[in-house]
């Protein structure tokens, strides 16, 4: 892996969690599922976890 790639997935991941740190705490029910949603948490989420759990269903 070149280090512009390794950089890029610190940022990738890093920003999500900032994003969700400092702004879960004020967001209510529904603005909680749509900051995961913009911060990218829960596609990140998805393409990290395990294929057996990618597509379950609730």
């Amino acid at each position: 892996m070149e280090a512009g790639s390794i950089q890029f997935l610190v940022v990738a991941i890093t920003l999500p969690i900032l994003a969700l740190v400092l702004f879960l705490p004020h967001a209510g029910g529904a603005g909680r599922l749509m900051l995961l949603a913009a911060s990218g948490a829960i596609p990140t989420a998805t393409l990290l976890a395990p294929p057996s759990l990618r597509f379950v269903h609730c």
